[in-house]
C-alpha cells in the first residue's frame, strides 16, 4: 500500500513540476524552481504507457 502512495505522489510531483517550471522563469529570481532530472523525465508521462512488473 505504501508503494502505491509513493507512485501517486511522484506523479503528482511531476505534474506540479511540469506546470510550474515555466512559470518560475517569468517571475523574480527568488522563485526559480531547481531543475530536477527525475521529474523532468516524467513530463510526458501522460503520452506514454506504464507497466509495472512485480517479482
Amino acid at each position: 500500500m505504501g508503494s502505491i502512495a509513493l507512485i501517486r505522489q511522484t506523479f503528482a510531483d511531476a505534474n506540479w513540476y511540469r506546470e510550474n517550471k515555466d512559470k518560475s522563469f517569468s517571475k523574480s529570481e527568488t522563485l526559480l524552481i531547481e531543475f530536477n532530472s527525475a521529474l523532468a523525465a516524467l513530463a510526458n508521462i501522460e503520452n506514454e504507457q506504464i507497466i509495472f512488473d512485480y517479482c
